[in-house]
């Protein structure tokens, strides 16, 4: 989903450790040496230069990342943000989104990595053992920051969330990876990797334990915690597909050319094997098809991650099933005092997978919107159904592509539809 907000915390949250400065729990320094060296060993990956540590509370930490925040969002942009998600249904209408993140960061803040002084801010309220898998984690970071400055994870790619989430995935799933090797070759269980992937169902158990060890991450919407875990989960199968092509050097050369997009995350042979470009979707006109009485909120690539989640209602299976063959999209969300808007031009790889999509947004409208009555079918492959106040959804296919429309009066919407290529 477009929660850039989110994507910018979780890699900013997660960086490097280092060299030490004031004083520390006892025993943090000598563990944190020992981490990084297993962390070089396993990541086949030597410092460059020493890591520096700068041992912060909790509110020093959170005060870091507010300003960090403060300078990568203009005013308004983080109220866009949320009001987005909320036009697509993906977060609830009352949920204050800029607060709620604030609080949910600060819940689960350990530490963070300042790449402009090269410092990592490590936490002094958690006891060292408490952070050894952590600092594994974090030192690999550093090691990516060394070899192949990542500091422009910290950017943001404008109106593209898709692709910052698929950016996330290589350096969280590297990281979380490294992270599991070390802890099983610490524990000398006899427990392969392959053997720890194949038996669990990674994205739900994670969930699952965050939410009871996290208050604020256990009521957040679906959406949210999903997006949060995306990059370690499905980051980490990523990577790991990468390094059963080619070792660590397979890995390494994924910084130099990073997925484009969450379709090639979660299906790693259209980014290995048959490289699939995401068809990018551009239409500047779109402002003056709307008119002047609705407000642009953001327009964003919502991708196959994200469009998974706006169809969850349909159920898991069949919202992988809808989401799979996207090629690529342009959403927009729009204001008209409280009332709010969407519509989404999307590409996709086949005309049956067009079908498909068309079918499942037409199931979601059915079970989600009951307030709007379905239109007298046409006889082309479009659907339509209209609210009492003239609002409208639309779901029409041309070829390989779809437009949705959500919310908006009709005489919009009919505008709207000269996005599809002529019949």
């Amino acid at each position: 989903m477009p929660l850039i907000f989110v994507l910018l915390v979780r890699v900013s949250a997660g960086f490097l450790l280092a060299g030490i400065s004031e004083k520390a729990p006892g025993g943090l320094l000598e563990m944190a040496q020992e981490c990084q060296l297993r962390a070089e060993k396993v990541r086949q990956l030597k410092a460059k230069k020493p890591i520096r540590w700068k041992v912060s509370s909790r509110d020093g930490i959170l005060e870091y990342v507010k300003k960090t925040l403060d300078k990568q969002y203009a005013p308004g942009e983080l109220e866009a943000e949320g009001l987005f998600a909320k036009a697509l249904g993906l977060i609830p209408g009352d949920l204050e989104y800029g607060s709620f993140m604030l609080e949910l960061m600060q819940e689960q803040i350990g530490g963070v990595y300042d790449p402009f002084e090269e410092t990592f801010r490590l936490a002094n309220w958690l006891a060292p053992a408490v952070q050894e898998g952590v600092i594994v984690h974090e030192v690999t970071h550093a090691l990516q920051d060394q070899h192949f400055n990542i500091d422009s994870f910290l950017e943001r790619i404008e109106n593209n969330s898709d692709f910052m989430l698929a950016r996330s995935a290589v350096a969280e799933g590297d990281a979380t990876l490294v992270m599991l090797v070390d802890s099983l070759e610490k524990s000398q269980a006899g427990i392969s990797l392959e053997d720890l992937a194949q038996n669990f169902s990674a994205m739900d158990r994670m969930i699952n334990l965050s939410m009871v060890a996290f208050p604020s991450f256990g009521k957040a919407p679906k959406a949210i915690r999903e997006t949060l875990v995306f990059p370690y989960i499905q980051g980490l199968y990523f990577v790991m597909a990468a390094k059963k092509r080619g070792g660590w050097e397979a890995v390494n050369r994924l910084y130099g050319k990073l997925p484009r997009s969450t379709e090639q995350v979660l299906h790693p042979e259209r980014y290995f094997d048959d490289y699939d470009q995401p068809t990018e979707v551009q239409f500047p006109e779109v402002k003056k098809l709307v008119g002047d009485e609705w407000q642009e909120i953001y327009n964003d690539v919502l991708g196959e991650f994200t469009i998974r989640l706006l169809l969850a209602d349909l159920g898991e299976e069949e919202a992988t099933r809808a989401a799979d063959g996207w090629d690529g999209d342009r959403t927009w969300a729009w204001r008209n005092g409280d009332r709010l808007a969407w519509h989404m031009l999307s590409v996709w790889d086949s005309e049956k997978d067009a079908v498909e999509f068309s079918a499942a947004m037409a199931s979601l409208v059915h079970k989600k919107y009951g307030e709007y009555v379905a239109d007298p079918l046409s006889g082309k492959p479009m659907m339509s159904w209209t609210k009492s106040d003239g609002e409208k959804i639309l779901v029409e296919r041309r070829n390989q592509r779809v437009l949705v429309v959500c919310g908006l009066p009709g005489k919009i919407v009919e505008r709207l539809r000269q996005l599809l290529p002529s019949p």
